[in-house]
């Protein structure tokens, strides 16, 4: 077996075993270390789960060291593209994201997206997985027209899979909504976001998930200067929130909303929304 078939070897075993505390994680790593030597893959799987058994427990910085010393020796010892490198870089990237460094994240998920695709293939869970990380990061930078294609790549890439995803469709289609909405185009946000209210209903998602997509509709509608739609698609959403628990602050949100619909709807000449 090869040096990079141990690495990938280790690496596919570290992520389905469960995650130790950190005592014995350190403990497991630095008895590796003395035995086998820093960069024995034996020990670098150890070190990788130390890092995620501090990522486990908040402490970010910590996991982003051992993170960062894993993919370093792995990228020099099996290459960049070795699988159980971009498995370091994907753990890298996540601790970023978890101590909101997106600049920090941003260059180090653009390049682990570019390997992945090309060493896994672009239709692949880990590719799928660094993409919607790697969309995330484009948002939190406001970086929304870099968000967009990604947005829709991993939704196409949802609805090929073999497996029926109704889940996963639902929340993409929330994602790309979100995205055209922040670029300004409302009529595709609302389109996409009645598409996503659709697979949310058909998956059997949580009054919560349903309630807040029928309230980005509403306002898209009220973008669109169509306040009869607006108004009557909100009075869905104070409907919606009373099956929420009594202290949700979606339940206080929407009731003080409740009086701006009202107005709407009697510029509009509807009527006063009927509290439910």
């Amino acid at each position: 077996m090869s040096l990079a078939d141990d690495h990938q070897r280790l690496t596919l075993a570290a992520v389905s075993d469960s995650i130790p505390s950190v005592e014995l994680a350190e403990a497991e790593y630095q008895s590796c270390r003395a035995g086998h030597g820093p960069e024995d893959p034996v020990t670098l799987n150890a070190q990788m789960r130390l890092a995620r058994a501090y990522y486990e427990v908040g402490q970010y910085g910590r996991a982003e060291d051992l993170y960062s010393s894993v993919f370093a020796m792995r990228g020099r010892l099996v290459g960049l593209d070795d699988p159980s490198t971009l498995s370091s870089a994907f753990g890298l990237a996540g601790a970023f994201m978890k101590s909101k460094a997106w600049t920090s994240a941003r260059p180090v998920l653009e390049d682990l997206l570019e390997r992945s695709d090309r060493v896994h293939g672009s239709d692949s869970d880990m590719s799928r997985r660094i993409a919607i990380n790697l969309a995330n990061t484009y948002r939190e930078l406001g970086r929304f027209g870099d968000e967009l294609p990604l947005r829709q790549r991993i939704l196409a890439q949802t609805r090929q899979t073999p497996d029926s995803d109704p889940e996963g469709e639902a929340r993409s289609l929330v994602d790309l909504a979100k995205a055209f909405l922040h670029l300004g185009n409302h009529e595709l946000a609302l389109s996409v976001s009645r598409d996503a209210l659709a697979a949310q209903e058909e998956s059997g998602a949580s009054f919560r998930e349903i309630v807040l997509t029928k309230w980005r509709i509403a306002g898209e509608l009220v973008s669109l200067k169509r306040p009869d739609e607006a108004s009557a698609m909100f009075e869905q959403v104070l409907r919606g929130v009373e099956q929420l628990e009594q202290d949700d602050p979606l339940r206080r949100r929407a009731r003080k909303q409740r009086r701006s619909y009202s107005l709407l709807a009697r510029l509009s000449g509807r009527g006063k929304i009927t509290a439910p």
